[in-house]
């Protein structure tokens, strides 16, 4: 997916702790899946209160903001989607090492999803041979199917409902895409790693605060900069050569060009069930 110059994912960087492994006698640095979610909790006290799409919703707003945003695809560790997600948290995330992008994201989400017993998959799809691709996240909530993307913090929905990801491409096909709303869950903000000011000069105002991290690389501190509206404007271009029109449904005009992959999830029957809703409204899948 080409975004923003300044809204990619992969090599391989050094980190605190070379295992995965929980067992503090082979990994000494390394924390519990229970520790990150105790953090989580603590951090989102809502989380713990709600249940469903709800609570999948303020974990997207947690994950997004946690997980530190770079456009250099050089500052993702190519073993990043292998990593448990308390490494991505503890071992990277903390100590601005580097950042990630849709791919990264998705992953890293996901994982945050299933820490919590939440089903979910990642799904990338757009248009071959093109920059016009992207990985999101969809949850399966009572017989639906939903969008919740992490790289931009969206969700979408219909008056105050969240809209489930067939029903929006059935108001697309009908013309009614003016019904689709983007609802952005991105509220404290999110670092932005870069190795050089240069990468994010012309874009001053996606930046609040800037400093070094400890790795020498530069770090853009925002709390309320839109990525959707920065991605929307960025890109557009791009996806008019390819006759998609970038707008609030954007994301899901672009599903409507075919899936690349459909990730597995906790139950195998939800992932089956996507594909065929997908395949009945004549979606193709350039590989599944």
């Amino acid at each position: 997916m080409r975004l923003h110059p300044i809204i990619a994912v992969f090599c391989l960087m050094t980190v605190t702790c070379v295992s995965a492994s929980t067992d503090t006698k082979k990994c000494p640095t390394c924390v519990s899946s229970e520790t990150l979610r105790r953090r989580i909790i603590e951090e989102a006290p809502e989380v713990a209160q709600l249940s469903g799409i709800d609570k999948a919703i303020a974990l997207l707003q947690w994950a997004s903001t946690t997980g530190d945003y770079s456009p250099d695809p050089g500052l993702t560790p190519a073993s990043f989607e292998t990593w448990s997600a308390q490494k991505m948290v503890y071992d990277f995330f903390d100590h601005d090492l580097g950042g990630i992008s849709c791919g990264g994201y998705a992953v890293f989400f996901r994982k945050i999803l299933n820490l919590f017993g939440i089903d979910a998959f990642e799904v990338n799809y757009g248009i071959p041979n093109s920059y016009v691709t992207h990985v999101t996240v969809i949850v399966p909530d009572r017989g639906e199917f939903y969008v919740l993307d992490p790289s931009f913090a969206v969700t979408f929905t219909r008056g105050n409902e969240n809209l489930s990801v067939d029903r929006a491409i059935k108001l697309i096909m009908s013309g009614r895409s003016d019904l689709i709303h983007p609802r952005e869950h991105l509220q404290r903000g999110r670092d932005i790693l870069v190795r050089s000011r240069r990468e994010i000069s012309s874009f001053p105002e996606i930046c609040e605060r800037l400093s070094t991290t400890p790795a020498g690389l530069t770090k853009c501190s925002t709390t309320s900069y839109s990525y959707f509206s920065a991605f929307q404007r960025g890109s557009s271009a791009e996806w008019r050569k390819f006759n998609v029109q970038l707008d609030n449904a954007g994301l899901f005009r672009l599903m409507r060009e075919g899936f690349f992959s459909v990730n597995r999830s906790i139950d195998p029957r939800s992932r089956t069930k996507f594909i065929a809703r997908m395949k009945n409204l004549g979606i193709p899948f350039h590989a599944s």
